[in-house]
């Protein structure tokens, strides 16, 4: 039934109309219970009686129902007046596809970012036995920060069911492009249709692979694959004809281009079986691997740590924040793949030349510099070298004063892309010359504390927040500043030197970022990391960091983040991607060996995950190797190496929750209850009782002990909060064995597995 603006179903009001198809209308409306806008789909008035709309219309929503997918438009319920069914969608604020590729071509991180995440959404309806069957630009919303929400399953069948061939009349999928005409009814879409779709046969899987395929060559081509004047001539096509492979974009990576021919094939046997392998091939590509992996025209370099010239040794921090910024100016240019700030700043000092370099980071240039500050005068030079020959591509002095410091930076950046022949478009050029920190004054005392930061000590956190509120009154409200406050607080908490004053402070930082700047990714992954490591809202924490990753997907922090936590909530293949992306964009980082290894882990492959994190625990004890070793040697049972360990325990780290956790562990293993129990006091308790992680390892403390009350109490708190691999806490860690089968557990399991299946 067609719907008026001020119709009441339910709760819903309706505000107006959104859109109509042949299978629905589509308005908008307002929960008057929960205060929030939704989208009402109905049947137009001329088939509201129609006995096979009306079933397809039902089946979409059980379809949507089977379906949890940040990709997905969720159903929130169905509703009826009379005889007349009502589903209520969640409202995707945004675009279309087709409407955003009518404006402009797509960027070439986006059109991955978003082809990725439509793959993930079709691999999840895969998973659930769901085909869409409509897949089209036109039935993908673009949301404004980024997001692809994959719409209208009213197509979709179970591929367990039995489906009839058909008369392709009797789709509805089949609607004309545009300019295209029939000799009798227009019904549907035939230009994204696979070969065996358009003759009316059963389809399977790999009929949405096909569709897949035709958006991805219309984002790289500006074209569908296939066109025509009547729906016949649309269809001969589609059965006879390959695509114009020459509207392909001629530097395009080759697998890439590969992946796209591979999807289209005829026969749907030569076709991949499965999307995810699709989606495997895109993340690589995206993670820059390697140079064939490159975006087209994109070229490779690794920027090395400027080296402190001046008279003055404290004024590394300079030289090195100065690297930072040019590493960060040149990776928002699309052209470039940057190594991450991360493995760059382990190079400093390094005696490899240029050409070992350029083999073992996979890139093809090699930017170094000095730096030499005096007073206020600043002397920067820099220098070019293609790494495979050893060729000095250009070098030049920039001199000024400490005034000119965001010129400097900008003129090395462009220098850089103007040697390796990579044009800005006009927006990169407008961004490089914006700075979130505006004042000289300001920036110096930000440089110091970033520099100050690292140390992860008491003393250095200090300092680094006294620098943040000095360069706070130089430029109040400056949301870069904010933002690093925030992570300043946050640091506090984490490493135990603090407790809920300082969250509080973290918090409060993020917000006030956010209110100058709603796109600030500093602050939104500040917020996810506090959602996830300190407040034990998954949901949240996740959501945050993919609305970095969608804007930034070189963004290594945000991806280790999420790697960890998806490895928590029983997504260890997407966890394992993640890590992939940052071994590839920031290979001497160890973080992505530490979430590969959570990975192994959370699949009970605990000598394996030993294997992975040894190596950079010996290299790099920081805070987050130091636990993760521990805990994959405490599950693989090898303490008689715990012994050893734990003598490696860096002293100034000692008072952080996550060595305190492993010290309770290693204690209660050898039956030192009143050690374990002094560890744990007050403040270590308030944090665990915040955390989903944190509970389930000092549970496993209790259970070493024989405590099983304590430790099942544990257990609730960390599911409640987020811990939701089930098959991990239900089948693999060995020191929950003694609670399987027990109610209270296997409860909690059940409740894992469900918040798992939501997520």
């Amino acid at each position: 039934m067609s719907l008026t603006t001020g119709s009441r179903i339910g709760s819903y009001v309706v505000v107006g109309p959104l859109g109509a198809g042949g299978m629905g209308e589509v308005y908008r409306a307002r929960d008057t219970r929960l205060g929030r806008d939704v989208a009402i789909k109905s049947l137009p008035a001329s088939l509201a009686a129609d006995a096979d709309r009306l079933a397809r219309l039902m089946r979409e929503a059980q379809t949507l129902a089977a379906l949890n997918h940040p990709n997905i438009a969720s159903i929130y319920g169905l509703e009826e007046t009379g005889d007349a069914p009502h589903l209520v969608l969640e409202l995707v604020e945004g675009e279309t596809l087709a409407a955003r590729l009518g404006r402009e071509p797509l960027p070439f991180r986006e059109l991955l970012a978003t082809m990725i995440q439509i793959a993930g959404a079709i691999e999840a309806a895969h998973e659930r036995g769901i085909v869409h069957r409509d897949l089209k630009p036109a039935n993908i919303m673009i949301t404004v920060s980024g997001v692809a929400k994959v719409l209208d399953f009213g197509l979709a069948r179970d591929e367990t069911a039995p489906e009839q061939s058909g008369d392709l009349a009797q789709s509805p999928t089949l609607s004309m492009p545009a300019g295209a005409t029939t000799a009798g009814t227009i019904v549907g879409t035939l230009a994204y249709m696979s070969p065996e779709q358009a003759r009316g046969k059963t389809v399977d899987r790999r009929s949405d692979v096909w569709s897949f395929g035709c958006i991805l060559y219309e984002c790289l081509a500006g074209a569908p694959p296939f066109a025509g004047e009547t729906a016949s001539d649309l269809i001969a096509d589609i059965l006879r004809r390959d695509p114009d492979w020459t509207l392909l974009p001629a530097d395009a990576p080759p697998r890439l281009l590969d992946t796209v021919r591979r999807c289209m094939r005829k026969d749907a046997g030569e076709r991949p079986r499965d999307i995810r392998d699709v989606r495997l091939q895109l993340e690589e590509i995206a993670a820059g691997g390697g140079r064939e992996a490159a975006a087209p025209g994109q070229v490779s370099l690794v920027v090395l740590p400027f080296e402190n010239r001046g008279a003055d040794a404290d004024d590394e921090y300079f030289s090195d924040g100065l690297t930072e910024e040019v590493i960060t100016d040149l990776a928002n240019l699309e052209g470039i793949r940057v190594i991450s700030r991360t493995s760059a700043m382990k190079l400093k000092g390094t005696h490899k030349d240029v050409r070992t370099l350029g083999r073992e980071l996979d890139v093809q240039y090699v930017l170094s510099g000095s730096v030499r500050r005096a007073g206020t005068s600043l002397r920067v030079n820099a220098a070019l070298v293609e790494a495979e020959t050893d060729d000095q591509v250009w070098a030049q002095r920039f001199t000024g004063s400490m005034d000119d410091i965001f010129e400097i930076q900008e003129k090395v950046a462009l220098a850089t892309a103007e040697a390796v022949k990579v044009k800005l478009s006009v927006q990169e050029g407008a961004e490089l010359k914006a700075h979130g920190i505006r004042d000289a004054r300001a920036y110096d005392l930000f440089l110091r504390a970033r520099h100050a930061t690292e140390f992860w000590t008491k003393e250095g956190l200090e300092r680094a927040r006294g620098y943040l509120g000095a360069a706070l009154e130089i430029e109040p409200e400056n949301p870069e500043i904010l933002a690093a406050l925030g992570y300043n607080a946050y640091n506090f908490v984490n490493t135990g030197l603090s407790q809920d004053d300082m969250l509080a402070d973290a918090l409060r930082y993020a917000d006030q970022a956010l209110r100058r700047d709603p796109g600030s990714l500093d602050a939104h992954r500040l917020k996810g990391v506090i959602a996830g490591s300190l407040q034990g809202d998954v949901r949240a924490a996740i959501e945050e960091l993919q609305f970095v990753l969608n804007r930034s997907p070189e963004d290594t922090e945000a991806a280790w983040w999420c790697s960890l936590l998806y490895s928590f909530v029983c997504r260890t293949s997407e966890a394992s991607e993640l890590s992939l992306r940052i071994l590839k964009l920031d290979p001497l980082n160890s973080n992505g060996k530490i979430s590969h290894a959570w990975s192994l882990f959370m699949e009970g492959q605990f000598d394996e995950a030993v294997a992975t994190i040894r190596g950079e625990f010996d290299h790099d004890p920081n805070m987050f190797s130091t636990f993760s070793y521990a805990q994959a040697l405490i599950h693989a049972g090898r303490w008689e190496e715990m012994d050893k360990f734990v003598g490696k325990l860096r002293a100034d780290l000692v008072s952080a929750p996550l060595y305190r956790l492993i010290l309770a562990q290693y204690h209660a293993h050898k039956g030192d209850r009143a050690e374990v129990e002094t560890l744990i006091d007050d403040d270590l308790m308030k944090t665990v009782n915040r955390d989903f992680q944190y509970p389930w390892q000092l549970a496993i403390a209790w259970l070493l002990l024989g405590d099983r009350e304590k430790a099942l109490q544990l257990l609730e708190g960390a599911v409640t909060r987020g811990f939701w691999n089930y098959r991990f806490l239900g089948e693999r860690d060995p020191y929950l064995a003694v609670l399987r089968g027990d109610p209270r557990f296997d409860k909690l399991m059940e409740q894992a597995r469900a918040e798992s299946a939501r997520l």
